[in-house]
């Protein structure tokens, strides 16, 4: 793919998106992301991607010199979608970011393409769920999250027996299993 086409497909989406070579510099910029970051793109040209988003996640700081998605892409390994605390225009924002890998005309290493959105406010309110479950329930935060993951079936897909479903209408009113009024 050549650097022409690799800024096409940037320049081809309203989400903020842009592109670095195999080593990180931003080598591709489209007008969401300028607004987005605040950065227009002669200024973001040549920049490492991991200074231009400074990403953390809930275990703190992602981009690095050598962060694992770019490890990952120089192997040709997918990346799925994730969600990272990045620097913007207006200050920290929660964003989901999608990876996309593309073989350069005449680099040894992919390019990566990356897709920003912003989802600040549902990861907050996500992890406000998460803080409340990890205090009423004792459980770790890694379980809490892992119970409120969207990646789990909705419960309106899970048969629940009829003693499970009166469990959970006194749970929800504040009560317990020892309440049956």
């Amino acid at each position: 793919m050549l650097i022409r086409e690799i800024t096409e497909l940037v320049d081809s989406t309203s989400d903020s998106a842009f592109a670095a070579d195999g080593s990180g510099h931003v080598v591709a910029w489209n007008r969401a992301a300028a607004a987005m970051f605040g950065m227009s793109a002669p200024d973001a040209m040549g920049k490492m991607c991991g200074e231009i988003m400074q990403g953390l996640n809930e275990c703190g700081p992602v981009c690095s010199a050598d962060c694992t998605v770019k490890q990952a892409v120089r192997k040709h390994h997918p990346v799925g979608n994730f969600d990272l605390h990045i620097q913007t225009a207006s200050g920290r924002q929660w964003c989901n970011v999608s990876v996309l890998i593309a073989d350069g005309d005449n680099s040894t290493l992919p390019y990566s393409i990356h897709v920003v959105r912003q989802i600040d406010v549902r990861k907050r309110l996500e992890l406000l769920v998460r803080d409340f479950v990890v205090t009423g329930t004792g459980l770790s935060t890694e379980q809490a999250a892992t119970l409120i993951s969207a990646a789990h079936a909705p419960a309106c897909e899970t048969k629940l027996s009829e003693r499970e479903r009166d469990v959970l209408k006194l749970l929800a009113k504040g009560r317990n299993d020892n309440d049956r009024s």
